[in-house]
């Protein structure tokens, strides 16, 4: 296998050890937090300083970014070549990582009720970039496979962004827990559903660089 293979095949694994790491390690971390409910409270709450797992779930968000970089640099070795849309969703990708990962780790949410504190505003707009960038990756993929003339994937990209939006807007809504009542007393539940969502597509393109890594190898 080609250098080049190689690396984006490493790539690739380094997506799905992200998409799945992220509600893995979450989960499991959950596990040692007493009262934590991983359906009323946000993922960002196991990083407050009442946690007792803050400094793992931070340490796991920057390795979370690095992965999702990585992946990042291995899609455009694979799609973006003289395809502006496919440099877009990598651009995206990478604020995913830098955002939602490494300067969400960097920089802890306050707990609910608390100050918010210089700390926990910049959690907030990094945290806030990253949701806002993987919320467009499927919208710039369906430009990118309506001009490659591909259907399947349109369709997918379609139906992703549209299903994303609808859970970006229950995780909003349900943010005010104080007044939130019914299907919107769960941001917790909303916002994993949200990040599942499009970590599943992602991992189809992880699927697929895998794949085209190993044709290209047999190929040369």
């Amino acid at each position: 296998m080609k250098a080049n293979s190689r690396f984006v095949v490493t790539a690739a694994i380094a997506g799905l050890l992200a998409f799945v790491g992220d509600f893995l390690v979450t989960f499991v971390l959950g596990l040692f937090y007493p009262n934590y409910s991983h359906l009323k409270l946000v993922m960002s709450e196991l990083g407050t300083y009442q946690s007792p797992v803050a400094t793992w779930v931070s340490i796991w968000w920057m390795i979370f970014g690095i992965l999702l970089v990585v992946f990042a640099l291995g899609f455009q070795a694979v799609f973006a070549r003289g395809k502006k849309a496919a440099v877009v969703v990598t651009v995206l990708i990478v604020l995913v990582g830098l955002g939602a990962g490494i300067g969400a780790g960097i920089f802890p949410m306050e707990p609910r009720g608390a100050e918010n504190t210089l700390a926990g505003k910049l959690h907030g707009i990094f945290a806030g970039i990253g949701f806002l960038a993987v919320s467009f990756v499927p919208l710039a993929m369906l430009i990118l496979f309506s001009r490659t003339r591909s259907p399947g994937f349109v369709g997918l990209s379609a139906a992703i962004f549209a299903v994303g939006i609808l859970f970006f807007v229950l995780f909003i809504a349900s943010e005010d827990t104080s007044t939130a009542t019914g299907i919107l007393s769960y941001p917790g539940l909303w916002q994993r559903l949200f990040l599942l969502n499009h970590y599943v597509y992602l991992s189809v393109f992880s699927i697929i660089m895998i794949r085209s890594s190993r044709r290209s190898a047999s190929n040369g």
